[in-house]
């Protein structure tokens, strides 16, 4: 990123208007716009917005300090900063002039400098609000959250909106009882439509917003990714964020990695391996192990996922000027990178179809399937793989009490459950994004009381305990959890044993089932073509199982 070339960046806010009943909010684009350093005049104000004198003040003396700190421990050169806000209608709306006042646009305002100063896109589904109250980034709530709420929901492109949390009180002007209960039932409304997340700080507002394949693109493009940083022992708001932004760029690397694969963001993805190439290349660095990584991470993908990706993922010529700082330990390396970069990942026959295997061997490898796809789903295979690693979890989660006196406890309650859940019933043991786990937890939450009058129940539930409080909403959620992970662990079996077959193999797949459960079927049904239920293979499989287990559980029981 070239440190003299001008760059944007935006953030999503909301202003308000009005006062009383009259009260509205517009949802506005906050537009930052780098240049060169001048230590006279760091931020310019007011291009299509006016800032009042007491907002200005506000960010030359907490903002923009706190974010040249961050760029300075960074590694990154200062640069002056542009503001506005970008919505006529939000002006025109009241017939006037739009003018900025209060601190509830802080929050924007530092994301789109940061944005702006780091090569980063904020998601525009995300409207933030917040006040940030002290040089260490932390955040004091800010009035009219309704009318703020309100206009996030009604705006089709708005999936998360982000706010401090009511009990934060260290606000300018605190919060009144009526405002803080308006503020909770508006919040517990638009759940049902968009995601909410309080957020206590700068550090928790980034580590949500910020994708992982940005803060590495940033990181390769301005000179931080090799940037050394021995955090501090405190454990303010800025400490964290530069934490976040500077540390575990490799993981983060091949996590972002097989994220944008995942997501068939296949242009991202060679972006992103391109951009680490070409920047190990001017290091002159080969790093470790590069080449098995990428193909042990493209081999993992699923075949037809893969079949997808167009070759080469970067450069042929920036391969091989990496390749040249390769040591003797790793030139075993270099040949698997350029393979892998070629997309030539899979092994000759590593999984035959039908079609490309010895007659006398079709028969049985199909019946091998058969049996395998069947084991595998049975009802004690998804206890052993699934359901008793997820009771366990829900057996060792004990409460202090099973009643909730806050919205937020609420919330927190369930956010620290699913990340249980993840940490003991999948293993996942590295820390999550709380951002992420929340979102996930609410949604689990809502699937779980989609038949049982939704979150709203849920929340009155835990408050009250008519039915065991906040243990039976863990109950709920645990039976929709385990469910959801037997139903992804099935898919999963099916696609690693099944999705490599062409027709002519589901076809011979389908025949060698049908032939496994021959004496069970109508007479009329055992002469049929495999051809005619070959499109059907799978469902057929999993029903029979199913009605199986079933069936061997009635046995049992009398």
């Amino acid at each position: 990123m070239n440190p003299s070339a001008p760059s944007i960046g935006r953030a999503r806010a909301a202003l308000v208007f009005g006062s009383g009943e009259q009260t509205r909010a517009v949802l506005t684009g906050v537009i930052a716009t780098t240049s060169e350093y001048d230590p006279e005049r760091p931020v310019w104000l007011g291009e299509i917005a006016n800032f009042d004198e007491r907002c200005r003040s506000h960010i030359l003396e907490t903002i923009l300090p706190i974010l040249n700190r961050l760029l300075f421990l960074m590694g990154i050169s200062p640069r002056t900063f542009s503001l506005s806000i970008a919505n006529l209608g939000a002006a025109s709306l009241m017939d006037r002039g739009l003018t900025v006042t209060g601190f509830s646009a802080d929050v924007p305002l530092f994301l789109a400098m940061l944005s702006a100063a780091l090569g980063i896109t904020i998601p525009r589904d995300a409207v933030v609000t917040g006040h940030v109250a002290s040089l260490e980034g932390g955040l004091a709530p800010v009035r009219s959250i309704p009318e703020k709420i309100q206009a996030a929901v009604d705006d089709e492109g708005v999936q998360r909106f982000l706010y401090p949390p009511s009990e934060e009180d260290a606000s300018i002007a605190a919060l009144t009882p009526n405002e803080q209960r308006r503020m909770e039932e508006a919040v517990i409304h638009a759940r049902r439509f968009i995601q909410c997340h309080p957020v206590r700080d700068l550090a928790e507002v980034v580590e949500q917003l910020i994708p992982e394949d940005e803060i590495i693109l940033s990181s390769l493009r301005c000179g931080f990714w090799k940037q050394e940083y021995t955090p501090p022992a405190d454990d303010s708001s800025c400490t964290r964020l530069l934490q976040f932004l500077l540390t575990g760029h490799e993981r983060r690397f091949w996590n972002a990695l097989e994220t944008l694969f995942i997501a068939n963001r296949f242009r991202d993805a060679k972006r992103l391996v391109s951009a680490r190439i070409e920047i190990e290349a001017q290091h002159e660095t080969y790093p470790s192990g590069f080449g098995h990584r990428l193909h042990h991470l493209l081999h993992a993908l699923p075949p037809s996922l893969s079949r997808s990706i167009e070759p080469p993922l970067a450069a042929v010529s920036d391969c091989i000027r990496m390749a040249q700082y390769a040591g003797a330990d790793q030139a075993g390396d270099v040949p698997v990178l350029l393979k892998a970069n070629a997309l030539d990942i899979l092994p000759a026959h590593s999984l035959s179809p039908r079609g490309e295997v010895e007659p006398g061997d079709a028969l049985s490898e199909m019946v091998e399937r058969v049996e395998s796809v069947m084991h595998q789903l049975s009802e004690a295979s998804l206890a052993r793989e699934i359901g008793s690693a997820i009771d366990h979890a829900r057996a060792v989660f004990l409460l202090e009490s099973p009643l909730v006196e806050t919205s937020d406890e609420f919330h927190r309650l369930l956010t620290a459950f699913y990340l249980h859940l993840m940490r003991h019933a999948c293993g996942q043991v590295e820390c999550a994004d709380p951002g992420h786990a929340a979102s996930e937890a609410h949604a689990l939450l809502e699937r779980a009381y989609a038949e049982r009058g939704g979150t709203k129940a849920a929340l009155l539930e835990g408050r009250e305990g008519a039915h065991g409080g906040m243990r039976l909403v863990l109950d709920v959620m645990t039976d929709r959890f385990k469910r959801e992970e037997k139903e992804k662990y099935m898919n999963r079996v099916l696609g690693e044993i099944l999705d490599p077959l062409d027709w002519d193999g589901k076809v011979a797949f389908t025949a060698a089932f049908l032939d496994r459960i021959r004496s069970l079927l109508p007479e009329e049904l055992q002469t049929a073509s495999p051809k005619q239920y070959a499109h059907h293979y799978a469902r057929l499989v999993r029903l029979y199982v199913q009605c199986k287990d079933r069936f061997t559980n009635v046995i049992q029981s009398l």
